[in-house]
């Protein structure tokens, strides 16, 4: 798109910013906000921003059911205030929206952004789109009736800071919930690869939350009550090259990392990752992945 063709990031991606900063009325719960402020940095990696490719064609088929199941799960109804935080290319958002709940999304990274938006204009749905630093939310505390993440909280630089963030801004009585991949199955496995080949981000493992002791200690001291659920996505492939697809474009540094290595080692992670393929679809030509959704009870004062 030519410089006079793209819209302006700043000016897209902070409409209402100054109308939701009007309406902060409620008490700020500081103990939150100071926690995830002194996380410092941003909330992902700065790769997210810089490398922008767009997913494989098709390739929303494979979490489009977990954003729908987290809204669901969560309770949304309409009229409700709900945040998509780190939402990617708006999955939450857009089942939220469907649902006649008043959307704002945030993100880290524009690119991604704009494309939820086209999304959401295809679909004649309001939502609110910011582009923003998620440990840092430029909103209200106490604001949302519920506040949402599909995938994406897990990646953030500070995982327990981002929680806080959530937990921050969704009001009291309301509902924090998210989905975070699992060690198991197919994809359980390509993470595991992918940190082996040293392809990850340094931090956190995004499956970090599939253990109960971690959220245990990341999400129940701020929570009445939390339910996690072992949940599994299955897409079906259109051959290898489709499987290559999904995977080397999955997630922004993954996507780098694998464009920056010689020829010869990239061939040797993608056979890694074929044999990988192998073993979980048993020739089925479908891959499954496990994670958990997990929805957690904000306290009523």
């Amino acid at each position: 798109m030519s410089d006079e063709g793209r819209v302006s990031r700043r000016g897209l991606f902070g409409l209402g910013l100054s109308r939701i900063r009007d309406r902060f009325d409620e008490e700020i719960p500081e103990a939150l906000a100071a926690q995830a402020r002194r996380a410092g940095g941003r909330s992902a990696e700065p790769v997210w921003a810089a490398w922008d490719v767009a997913p494989p064609e098709g390739s929303e088929r494979f979490t489009r059911a977990a954003a729908e199941g987290l809204v669901d799960a969560c309770g949304v109804k309409e009229g409700e205030r709900v945040l998509d935080w780190g939402c990617g290319q708006g999955e939450v958002a857009l089942a939220a929206a469907r649902s006649g709940a008043r959307v704002t999304a945030v993100d880290f990274a524009a690119g991604p952004l704009e494309r939820a938006l086209h999304l959401a204009e295809d679909e004649k749905l309001e939502i609110e789109w910011l582009e923003q630093d998620g440990l840092d939310l430029s909103l209200g505390n106490s604001w949302f009736d519920r506040s949402l993440s599909g995938f994406g909280v897990i990646w953030s630089h500070d995982v327990p800071a981002a929680a806080r963030e959530m937990f921050r801004v969704t009001r009291s009585g309301g509902t924090v919930g998210f989905t975070t991949w699992t060690n198991l199955g197919f994809y359980g496995g390509f993470l595991r690869l992918a940190r082996n080949n040293e392809l990850m981000p340094k931090g956190p493992s995004p499956s970090a939350w599939a253990r109960d002791e971690r959220l245990r200690q990341d999400i129940e001291p701020y929570a009445a009550q939390m339910k996690a659920s072992a949940r599994s996505l299955e897409l079906e492939l259109d051959g290898h090259e489709a499987l290559w697809d999904l995977v080397a474009q999955s997630a922004a540094p993954v996507a780098r990392r694998l464009a920056q290595l010689p020829g010869e080692d990239r061939a040797a992670v993608e056979g890694e990752v074929r044999a990988l393929a192998q073993d979980e679809t048993e020739d089925s030509g479908t891959v499954t992945a496990h994670y958990l959704e997990v929805v957690a009870d904000v306290p009523a004062v």
